[in-house]
């Protein structure tokens, strides 16, 4: 008997809205460590795509980050770099991410999402691993006004500290933000 894959997926103008903290988990098939510590150049540049795609870069500038890194500024201090979409946190587990994004009026979550995992899967390839390594889709939750932001993105930076992979989570490299400094995030209510 087969099954219909059902895609619990809301209408896409949720996606869309301004100004909705969503967290999103994306994982990896058959929860394989792909990212991390035993990856780490890997994951430093599946990181870096992250932030040049939440930069909001052009093709060419993202190509020409790639061989210059210091031709990215830090987007929280260059009132320069239009953001493309607000990254309060996304941060590499071994075998999956966790993202809390907002969408944008230049891009929406899902095609933030879509992006970054098809930019992944293609330097993945660059680097030797599977290309089709994601699982379909992601996990995603809009918080709702009683949410407080501050207790998600809290929640998201400690998964190393509950995995036993750093603490305090500062000392774990893999995450990045284009809306808080390490400080900022330290120093959450």
């Amino acid at each position: 008997m087969l099954h219909e894959r059902k895609y619990p997926r809301l209408d896409t103008a949720y996606y869309a809205q301004l100004h909705v903290p969503c967290s999103i988990t994306i994982a990896v098939k058959e929860r394989k460590e792909i990212f991390g510590f035993a990856h780490d150049a890997f994951t430093k540049a599946a990181l870096e795509i992250v932030r040049r795609v939440g930069a909001g870069l052009t093709p060419q500038q993202r190509s020409d980050t790639r061989s210059d890194p210091t031709l990215l500024a830090d987007t929280r201090s260059d009132p320069t770099v239009q953001i493309s979409i607000p990254i309060h946190i996304a941060l590499f587990m071994p075998d999956h991410v966790h993202l809390c994004i907002e969408a944008s009026p230049s891009k929406n979550i899902i095609q933030f999402v879509q992006e970054i995992k098809s930019r992944i899967a293609v330097e993945a390839a660059h680097q030797g691993y599977p290309a089709s390594f994601w699982q379909r889709s992601f996990f995603d939750h809009f918080l709702r006004k009683e949410e407080k932001l501050s207790t998600v993105i809290r929640y998201i930076l400690n998964n190393p500290c509950r995995a036993k992979l750093a603490s305090p989570w500062w000392e774990y490299p893999y995450w990045y933000s284009n809306q808080y400094t390490m400080e900022q995030l330290k120093n959450l209510e």
